[in-house]
């Protein structure tokens, strides 16, 4: 994965997903890269993903972590540094993260934590706060956008997130002539997750309405 740096500049943390074994590591090393130790890892079920998070006053590194219990949902977790214990913040689950990066960025006195992610498969990522170490989450934005790579400036007095407008429409193509398309839909997400004609020559299609 992508590193983060410890406050004092001196180390760094990164997921390492191992193929061949299939086995995903958290892990924290000298600045160099060197004095690599393995401070946490799963295999099959429980997956880490994304980029860690070091905590402002150096004691955890928080990352997502995955599971396929009663479905696939992404949780949060702190591992302390000093000795690898692993700590879910709370238990909320997001079906999927915002970016596909899982990014949390701490609060600059620890008190909580910003990401982005999905609450439910298929409605929109919205930004969203958890606090430390309650782990209570509060949703940030409420609105039918998408909101990916949240990021706070160095004093933590703002948010900056990328907004993505996204549409998806039906288009036919008589013979597959592209200067004859035919544009027949106009929702926002028509067909994103699927289109296919069925035998009678009516399409069906996906689309996002109200989540």
């Amino acid at each position: 994965s992508a590193i983060t740096l410890s406050p004092d500049g001196k180390h760094i943390a990164f997921f390492r997903q191992v193929r061949k074994t299939g086995d995903f590591s958290f892990i924290v090393a000298n600045e160099d890269g060197t004095g690599e130790r393995v401070l946490a890892s799963h295999r099959g079920d429980l997956w880490f993903e994304g980029v860690p998070a070091w905590s402002p006053d150096g004691r955890l590194v928080v990352g997502f972590l995955g599971s396929w219990a009663g479905g696939m949902h992404y949780n949060l977790i702190a591992i302390t540094v000093e000795n690898s214990k692993e700590t879910p913040i709370g238990t909320f689950q997001w079906d999927e993260m915002g970016d596909n990066q899982g990014r949390a960025e701490w609060l600059r006195d620890g008190s909580g934590l910003i990401c982005t992610g999905i609450e439910k498969r298929g409605s929109a990522s919205q930004v969203w706060y958890c606090s430390y170490p309650g782990g209570i989450v509060q949703r940030i934005t409420n609105d039918l956008n998408e909101y990916v790579h949240a990021s706070l400036t160095a004093d933590g007095k703002a948010l900056s997130v990328v907004q993505v407008a996204r549409r998806s429409n039906i288009w036919v193509l008589p013979e597959g002539d592209v200067s004859k398309g035919e544009q027949i839909t106009s929702g926002k997400d028509d067909g994103f997750w699927g289109v296919s004609v069925v035998p009678d020559g009516k399409i069906v299609y996906t689309v996002f309405a109200g989540g």
